[in-house]
């Protein structure tokens, strides 16, 4: 019998094995719309999406197609895309998530939970707040001056190379209690494509205010997370842009307010004027300062938008190089 029932046990085998990996359905290629920027706009009862992307079995990717669905939720919405389309979203290949301010400002954290929790949506996707509505900012990727989502990415990387912007993926968004504080950058649709208008502020997933770029640079400089920025300056001779590198950063709050201590490089970028290095110390001397003063106001000015007392701000900065940059 101990045989027999052996034998009866391995020819079942195949099937139970069957069972436990096929129990996941997997969509044909032809059935999935495949997503490379999603956009929720809300209304009084319903959700807007948005969709930027496209159908592998007609044609390449470079024949794109935007889709606007509304439900009451975002589940209803992308419900209705199947049925009007027969397609299912596919989000792996997501590359951008906007939202609108309306949307920021009721709370993202049900739609941060969504799209960190739906099946395929991938956590490292960078967040942006559309000023107007998240529609017009998909909807401008396949316009006249867009090309696909990557053009989110080439617009802020120039930014974010000079501390003017952030960069938000939707993990960095989450605490094991709910939607935290982040920044997230600004974005806006223009006649002539996108553009980065400021940093969007959030306290527990709201939206509680904006930065300008100046102002980001500076919450970057309290964060420690400031490597280079640009700083123009004006002198009587005339312009000049310096290259500034943050080479330590310490920002802390006491019971008299918040401490920041900076110390930093710079050297000229752009001239409008030759600087010739035998009279370069009396316009050394002058840059340092113009560009302690100017980091000194972006910082002030950002920590009373965030609510925090500037008790005490010291920023050093030493021209390093002041080379004919004419």
């Amino acid at each position: 019998m101990k045989i027999k029932s052996k034998r009866i046990l391995l020819a079942l085998l195949p099937a139970m094995l069957c069972l436990l990996t096929g129990c996941r359905r997997e969509s044909p290629l032809g059935s999935r719309f495949y997503t490379e920027a999603v956009g929720i706009d809300v209304g009084a009862a319903e959700k807007t999406v948005t969709m930027q992307g496209y159908l592998a079995d007609q044609g390449d990717a470079g024949d794109r197609k935007c889709m606007t669905v509304t439900g009451e939720s975002i589940t209803e919405a992308l419900a209705e895309l199947t049925g009007q389309t027969g397609r299912e979203p596919y989000f792996p290949h997501n590359r951008a998530l906007v939202v609108s301010e309306e949307a920021a400002r009721q709370g993202l954290e049900p739609l941060l939970l969504f799209f960190t929790d739906y099946t395929g949506c991938r956590p490292g996707v960078p967040l942006f707040v559309a000023e107007g509505t998240a529609a017009e900012v998909v909807e401008a990727l396949s316009g006249e001056h867009g090309t696909d989502a990557r053009l989110l990415s080439e617009l802020t990387d120039p930014e974010l190379m000079a501390g003017r912007t952030m960069y938000t993926p939707l993990y960095t968004t989450m605490t094991a209690n709910g939607a935290g504080d982040f920044a997230a950058p600004l974005v806006r649709a223009e006649e002539n494509g996108l553009r980065v208008t400021g940093t969007a502020i959030f306290r527990a997933g709201v939206l509680t205010g904006r930065l300008t770029a100046e102002e980001t640079v500076a919450l970057h400089l309290m964060r420690g997370t400031l490597k280079n920025t640009l700083v123009r300056c004006t002198l009587p001779e005339g312009n000049v842009t310096v290259a500034v590198t943050a080479d330590e950063m310490v920002c802390r709050t006491v019971e008299d307010g918040c401490h920041l201590r900076a110390v930093c490089r710079g050297t000229v970028f752009e001239s409008d004027f030759p600087v010739s290095a035998g009279g370069a110390g009396p316009v050394r001397s002058m840059l340092e300062t113009e560009c302690r003063v100017q980091l000194t106001e972006w910082v002030q000015s950002a920590m009373q938008k965030l609510g925090e007392i500037p008790a005490k701000i010291e920023i050093q900065i030493k021209i390093t190089s002041v080379g004919d940059n004419s």
